[in-house]
């Protein structure tokens, strides 16, 4: 009988077979033309030949504002008014929004130096949304303190999930579909090594959860600095790459995520430089040569490069996901979350088994397909959840 069939918990790889570390890149919209990011982007992602080599084809995705009234942001509207018209790429836009290419809802806009920012923004942008079936994983704060749509305890000035203030929108993420959360201060350098802490399952540094002011429970996710006073840019990123040491990463196992503004070229006197497709072509050993150091280690099976929202829901679902092994060889699946689509949601889940065992994934009664891998480093044996490669619409 069911009920009698012993159960053995058996044990997890802390990353997909056959990576040693993993890394994403939190990138922020600032400075990002829509040119610059279909152009730049299509070099990461695709396997196509562009203006600045062949694509990589990597797994890297983006935030957007929605609201901007600066011509270099990459925006879905063309302002910073509720009632601001689209911007003429607005359709497209969407297509990476739906796709997952866009994974991150910059605090809705850029109101740096302006304000302004109400309710009715998120209101706005959520119909829109809900009109074209689209949900956004991932939401980061911006900029200075006129923008009052932040949330998080980090600031004062911070209102978005404060229900009294007009700028209170947090009770409309989850119905946005956002899981994870960046706030300011979840941020570390390279001094304060809090990747290495990421062993054995132990992922509470990438994502950790938080009560915003209004008391709503999120998913926080910490990003990697290291780039002192300067935000991270084009120009510092193969800096971050040294500061992370992806030969320590490796050794530990580690799990990260990268924060970047891809559409900054670099600073001077103190103010950003946009990103144009003739200066980073200009520079390559510069501003190219870090993504195929990375492509690199992706390829040669290193280091996993996933979707910022891939990535930490996949340390969501390691962190509370069990498996048991049954008498009659099946491994069953426990999770404290119900997965809207298990093999989206499973993806990436790595389990040591015996060289000779043949074994099937059981989630409530429904198989979930796996492959079977060779030994790792460990000599050890696996079976994995297939990765999925998001659709080359680039």
């Amino acid at each position: 009988m069911e009920g009698m069939i012993k159960k053995l918990e058996i044990e997890k790889r802390v990353l997909p077979y056959p990576y040693k570390g993993a890394m994403t890149i939190s990138n922020d919209a600032e400075f990002m033309s829509f040119e610059f990011f279909e152009t730049f982007y299509s070099f990461l992602n695709s396997n196509k030949k562009t203006i600045f080599g062949d694509g990589l084809g990597l797994q890297v995705t983006s935030s957007l504002f929605f609201y901007s009234n600066k011509p270099y942001n990459l925006s879905y509207f063309n302002g910073i008014e509720v009632n601001s018209p689209k911007n003429g790429y607005a359709q497209r836009l969407c297509e990476y929004l739906k796709a997952g290419w866009i994974d991150t809802n910059h605090a809705y806009g850029d109101f740096d130096g302006i304000g302004g920012f109400q309710r009715a923004h998120a209101i706005r942008v959520l119909e829109e949304m809900n009109e074209k079936q689209i949900q956004i994983p991932c939401f980061t704060n911006h900029g200075d303190t006129f923008n009052i749509q932040n949330i998080g305890t980090d600031a004062s000035y911070h209102q978005g999930d404060r229900p009294d203030s007009r700028a209170y929108h947090a009770d409309l993420l989850h119905q946005l579909g956002t899981r994870y959360i960046w706030t300011d201060s979840a941020i570390f350098a390279r001094k304060s090594k809090r990747f290495l802490r990421i062993s054995h399952l132990t992922i509470k540094p990438v994502i950790v959860k938080r009560r915003l002011q209004d008391g709503q429970e999120f998913l926080v996710f910490n990003r990697f600095r290291s780039t002192g006073a300067n935000a991270p840019n084009l120009s510092s990123l193969g800096y971050q790459i040294e500061q992370v040491n992806l030969e320590e990463l490796y050794r530990k196992r580690g799990i990260i995520v990268l924060y970047q503004h891809l559409g900054v070229l670099g600073r001077n006197s103190g103010k950003c430089i946009p990103a144009t497709i003739e200066a980073v072509r200009s520079r390559p050993e510069v501003f190219l040569a870090p993504w195929y150091r990375l492509a690199r280690e992706v390829h040669e099976g290193r280091l996993w490069l996933p979707a910022l929202h891939v990535l930490l829901q996949y340390c969501e679902m390691l962190l509370c996901t069990r498996l048991f092994r049954r008498e009659d060889n099946t491994i069953e699946v426990v999770t404290e979350r119900v997965p809207p689509e298990p093999e989206e949601y499973f993806q990436g889940l790595t389990f040591y088994i015996d060289a000779r065992d043949n074994v099937s994934l059981i989630y409530c009664g429904r198989q979930v397909p796996i492959v079977y891998n060779g030994p790792d480093e460990t000599g050890r044996y696996s079976v994995t959840v297939s990765l999925r490669k998001k659709e080359d619409i680039w």
